[in-house]
């Protein structure tokens, strides 16, 4: 659970990040 919830994070802050590059 903790694994999904840390991997979820992650991907929504690289996303955030792409967003903000953009």
């Amino acid at each position: 659970m903790l694994k999904i919830s840390v991997s979820t994070v992650k991907k929504a802050g690289s996303t955030l990040v792409a967003f903000n590059a953009d």
